[in-house]
């Protein structure tokens, strides 16, 4: 019985510990979060310029949607001679390349089985890009091959390289957001990542975050600073950490915008997530130490940037406290029977006020909720998955790089 109740007390200690640093955690987000409902700025513009821009689409078997990416992009509202388009065509065993040549683009082919991942496919064509142009382009634009570009997106980066910006991120928005329950809660997710993370950011002068595709970075970052260096699963994430650790602050381009696939199945969803999981610890492992040695770097954006990579573990430490408080009552059955009642209402107040949330990002971003209400109903079990997929990509921790099949092929004017 002794053995029992001081069980029960170190659980609870544990607990309490464990709840003091996640509560720390959400509060600084929800504090973040609220500038994002401050009226949206503008970028000021310091000088006028048409810069010259080099556009790059990394792309694997992608023949069936790359197409109407081109499209969208040799249709920019901006003077064709002031940007050229490349494709990287991956490992690929289709007509990628000849398809991308087709169309206008500078269609490289790579083969490297042992290096696949984006970041390296990327790595390459920067080193081709600085030995063969050196001096073409002021800035570079990344692209997914399954994406579509807004006619006004090189005007708007244009801007933000005007208004002094070194680095920005574009709006992804989603070409598929009623496909399944599964792509509008993709929608749901991202949209809120835009308002409540990207947005707040700049808004409260803190550095955004690359966000894997549809972003703009000047090339002298590539050329002065040790080009593009990143070795995980997550490029997008390790590249903005050492821009930031280096003095950079990431700026958000709220109307530069772009359309972006999502997954359509729960396992192509769970394989996702689990990657990403698995690319924030390497993150952690990789750039934590970058970020603490900066003497670039203020301390308010240290302590955010710290924040951004303790996400997946704050999560998980989430999970852990509500699974010892679990084991503490289930080793007092009466508190256990007491306490049923209160976890049926703390779930139904979860599921309401999760769901409440994504209708507010709905209203806030002017989407049509007839296009997400499957995503709405379920986006609170969404939700809950990543609490199960940040324990189990956590313990399992797969690193591999697996391809997501796009078939999604729609031009830019069916989305408008």
């Amino acid at each position: 019985m002794e053995s029992l109740i001081l069980t029960s007390k170190i659980i609870l200690l544990v607990r309490w510990i464990i709840t003091g640093v996640t509560t720390v955690y959400f509060a600084y987000q929800i504090i973040i979060a609220l500038f994002a409902f401050l009226p949206i700025k503008t970028p000021k513009k310091l000088f006028d310029k048409k810069h010259t821009f080099a556009v790059i689409i990394s792309a694997r078997d992608e023949e069936n949607v790359i197409g109407y990416l081109l499209d969208s992009l040799n249709a920019q509202e901006y003077a064709r001679e002031l940007y050229d388009i490349f494709v990287i065509a991956d490992n690929c065993k289709d007509n990628t390349a000849a398809f991308a040549r087709a169309k206008g683009a500078i269609a490289y082919e790579r083969c490297n089985e042992m290096k696949m991942s984006k970041g390296y496919a990327l790595g390459w064509m920067f080193d081709i890009l600085l030995k063969e142009y050196p001096d073409k382009y002021d800035a570079v634009c990344v692209f997914d091959a399954d994406n579509i570009v807004d006619k006004q997106f090189l005007a708007q980066m244009n801007d933000q390289l005007c208004a002094g910006v070194n680095i920005s991120q574009g709006y992804r928005d989603i070409k598929n957001p009623s496909d399944t329950w599964i792509s509008g809660n993709y929608a749901l997710y991202f949209w809120t990542n835009i308002r409540f993370y990207q947005l707040a950011r700049y808004n409260v002068g803190l550095s955004c975050m690359i966000g894997g595709t549809g972003f703009m970075f000047k090339t002298s970052i590539l050329q002065t600073e040790g080009g593009w260096q990143t070795n995980t699963i997550c490029e997008d994430v390790e590249f903005s950490l050492y821009k930031i650790a280096d003095g950079h602050k990431i700026s958000f381009a709220y109307n530069a915008h772009f359309y972006d696939e999502q997954p359509l199945t729960f396992k192509q969803s769970w394989r996702q997530r689990m990657r990403w999981t698995a690319g924030n610890f390497m993150c952690i492992v990789q750039c934590m130490p970058q970020l603490l040695r900066s003497k670039s770097i203020r301390f308010f954006q240290l302590f955010d940037s710290v924040m951004f990579l303790l996400a997946i573990p704050c999560v998980f430490a989430g999970v852990l406290s509500t699974g010892l408080d679990a084991l503490g009552r289930l080793l007092n059955i009466n508190s256990l029977l007491e306490s049923f009642p209160a976890i049926i209402g703390f779930l139904a107040f979860s599921y309401f006020v999760t769901m409440a949330q994504g209708f507010i990002v709905v209203l806030m971003e002017h989407k049509p909720i007839r296009k997400v209400y499957k995503g709405l109903l379920t986006y609170p079990i969404f939700m809950a998955t990543w609490a199960i997929v940040s324990v189990w990509g956590t313990i399992k921790q797969d690193t591999r790089w697996k391809p997501i099949l796009h078939t999604k092929a729609v031009s830019i004017e069916e989305i408008k």
